[in-house]
């Protein structure tokens, strides 16, 4: 990758190439307008912006617009009452759902993520081998795991033990049914820590480019090069979130709320309260503020 200076950035007209950051994420996709040099110094002031260089291979599509898909709970009818009752709604696990799994042998313990496969008619739970940065980390038999799952509405947290694992015809790990379950609902004013380029569309103006700093399902807090009215009239927020899973554009109806004093020079901070959010935003801001609680080190408040 190419790292850009202030003086790369085209201004007024749409960008070339998709900009990134060092690490190699979108900040801005090709296509996009920044309209000021106010807004190009606080982009370097906190970032690095890169993008490819000229004949590098091209990359997939950083994120695609779709909707957040629904996942279907799995097809217990026969099966207990109380197992449907652990898995449905004191674990809300589904076939396919996102596991985070924390193993407790060795010197050192170490967390990887696997999917729910299903379940055994001996209530095993049956899990992909779990994985981090696309490394297997291998459980062994006997082995207890600390697991973490989204419910949709919360964090479940509970224990098993690895009762088999198998290679054959595939990797995956069959667990004893969960025991020691805890689970956490998220308040909806919940907030974590986020660093995302997006644009504040207002009605009559050019769109400014923000850099958000934290996120809940509620409302977000951003940096501006410029100066925004308090006006109480409508605007909408376009950014990209990201999860395991999925890279989706969302845009969202809000209110800017408040102006925080600013913490560095040359820029503004405001609050925004989200309006109208959709079910499938909710459900993907959530899985957003999940994965940074367990595996960006953020803690719950």
């Amino acid at each position: 990758m190419l790292e850009l200076q202030p003086l790369d950035i085209p201004l007024a007209i749409p960008l070339p190439w998709p900009m990134l950051d060092a690490d190699g994420q979108l900040l801005v996709p090709k296509g996009d307008v920044i309209h000021s040099p106010e807004e190009i110094d606080l982009l370097f002031t906190l970032h690095r912006p890169h993008r490819q260089a000229d004949g590098a291979p091209g990359s997939a599509s950083p994120f695609a617009n779709t909707q957040f898909p629904n996942t279907l709970f799995p097809d217990m009818a026969d099966a207990p009452e109380s197992e449907r009752s652990i898995a449905m709604e004191q674990l809300g696990l589904r076939p396919g759902g996102m596991l985070t799994v924390r193993l407790t042998a060795g010197a050192g313990q170490s967390k990887g993520a696997a999917r729910v496969m299903g379940y055994s008619p001996q209530r095993h739970l049956l899990i992909t081998m779990p994985a981090d940065g696309g490394r297997a980390v291998m459980p062994v038999k006997d082995e207890l795991l600390e697991i973490h799952a989204f419910s949709g509405e919360g964090i479940a947290s509970f224990e098993c033990t690895v009762m088999a694992v198998c290679r054959i015809p595939f990797e995956y790990v069959v667990l004893s049914a969960p025991r020691r379950i805890k689970s956490r609902a998220l308040r909806k004013s919940l907030r974590v820590r986020a660093n995302v380029v997006g644009k504040m569309l207002v009605s009559g103006e050019p769109p400014r480019m923000i850099h958000i700093s934290d996120i809940s399902t509620t409302g977000a807090s951003f940096r501006s090069a410029h100066r925004l009215e308090l006006s109480g009239a409508p605007a909408r927020l376009r950014f990209r979130v990201k999860t395991r899973d999925y890279h989706s554009e969302l845009v969202a109806a809000a209110l800017i709320r408040s102006e925080k004093p600013a913490d560095l020079p040359n820029a503004y901070q405001y609050g925004v309260e989200f309006i109208e959010l959709g079910a499938s935003q909710r459900m993907l801001l959530q899985c957003f503020i999940y994965e940074q609680l367990l595996w960006g080190g953020q803690r719950m408040a």
